[in-house]
């Protein structure tokens, strides 16, 4: 089990009490402290393992930490103040500067970041955290997340201005301000790399949610289930270059929609995402082998160079055998297609071909004399240079220096060269 992990900065005001409440006014804890009030609430079931840090100034603690505090001043008048160490002796307590200077902010990162553990699940206050504070705090628990793989349980803000003539203030919870965190770095990865891992992963958690709980959104629940199982096999149809479940364009008909039927979205931050989905799988058509075109884009457009370059390659014989009305599932047939482009590059005697070769003469004729297919007779044979370079990761007898870079810009230039060709703009 991961060990739970409450964080607080205790600071240095005079609090009162009030009855500060979870969610209704049957949950409360009466305290001058948020820090005791959440762990009431939220840390009753905890075991030794588990921990409650706080983070302390040197004022904070002189004037609401010290067990030896009993009073306080305020505004000329003392009243009874008991310090919050008598209240939480279980707590840990780390000093953290004021954060006046930006050295001294890199120091209170520090101190927190290196009070967290592997695996930790954290519930986070930030009701005193002051200034930047609570903005430091979420970009550090971000990069938590991905250093030490923490998982963010909850955020907390005790609203003290927001108490009823009761004296009961809410506790309010503003953890949806790391879950967009979360969404803005899927959005980022669909957008920039094609990646669907993180969109799905977050659709999967607040799916099961709603399954679970709220019956009026299961359909639209179920939906997105539908969209986020399609769009994984997108992605990875594409990075594993399956030309016929590219070309057929099941999955994206089935987004589409999906996209389309769906009227609730649960997700709010999701909805833009889906709608750029869409938008990414308008160049997919039904059954068209020159999906392969829209596959080389994704590829471009998500650092999938390799993939990019034998998805090419393929759609190039796709296209041949169509126009030339044969089988471009045929093995075989690709095969001379593909030799086809060689000899005539190179201009071989028939004599010199093989035995393949020879029996389908006629094949690689029709490849010679057709006005369209002719034209890709030296675009081939220079892709499937770069084809065997990359696929051969440079190591050929007498390669030609290529930088990583350079297969982008061949990519793009062949894709460009290819849709001219073919008259697809």
């Amino acid at each position: 089990m991961a060990r739970k992990v409450f964080l607080s900065i205790l600071g240095n005001g005079f609090y009162e009490e009030c009855n500060y409440y979870w969610q209704d006014k049957s949950q409360f804890s009466k305290q001058r402290f948020i820090q005791k009030a959440c762990v009431d609430l939220f840390c009753k079931n905890w075991t030794e393992k588990d921990k409650v840090i706080l983070y302390l100034t040197d004022a904070a603690y002189k004037n609401n930490w010290d067990k030896s505090i009993h009073k306080r001043i305020k505004n000329g008048d003392e009243y009874e103040y008991i310090g919050l160490a008598n209240q939480l002796p279980q707590a840990i307590i780390k000093r953290i500067p004021d954060g006046k200077t930006t050295n001294e902010i890199w120091e209170i990162f520090e101190i927190i970041f290196h009070s967290l553990e592997e695996n930790d699940e954290v519930y986070l206050d930030i009701t005193h955290s002051f200034r930047y504070l609570p903005m430091l705090l979420l970009v550090l628990l971000n990069y938590s997340k991905y250093l030490k793989n923490i998982i963010l349980k909850q955020i907390t803000y005790g609203n003290y201005e927001a108490r009823d003539s009761d004296n009961f203030a809410p506790i309010m919870d503003l953890t949806a301000f790391s879950e967009l965190q979360d969404w803005s770095i899927a959005a980022s990865d669909f957008v920039n790399f094609g990646q669907v891992n993180k969109i799905a992963n977050l659709t999967s958690k607040k799916v099961v949610s709603v399954i679970r709980y709220e019956e009026n959104k299961k359909e639209s629940a179920f939906l997105l289930n539908k969209i986020k199982k399609e769009l994984e096999i997108i992605a990875m149809d594409i990075q594993t270059c399956r030309g016929q479940n590219i070309i057929s364009n099941a999955s994206v008909d089935k987004v589409v929609q999906y996209i389309e039927n769906l009227q609730d979205v649960i997700i709010k931050p999701l909805n833009p995402i889906l709608q750029e989905i869409k938008k990414r799988l308008q160049a997919f058509k039904t059954n068209n082998i020159l999906n392969g075109l829209a596959a080389v884009e994704w590829c471009l457009n998500n650092g999938l160079i390799q993939q990019g370059i034998t998805i090419l390659q393929e759609t190039a014989i796709n296209f041949t055998a169509s126009i030339l009305k044969i089988d471009y599932h045929n093995r075989e047939i690709r095969e001379i297609i593909s030799s086809g482009f060689h000899l005539l590059s190179v201009k071989k005697s028939f004599e010199q071909w093989n035995e393949k070769c020879k029996e389908n003469k006629d094949i690689i004729d029709q490849i010679g004399k057709n006005p369209i297919i002719s034209k890709l007779i030296p675009w081939y044979e220079s892709l499937k240079q770069v084809r065997n370079d990359i696929n051969h990761s440079g190591m050929l007898t007498n390669p030609q220096p290529k930088t990583g870079n350079s297969f982008q810009k061949e990519l793009k230039s062949k894709l460009n060269e290819f849709k001219n060709i073919i008259t697809i703009t």
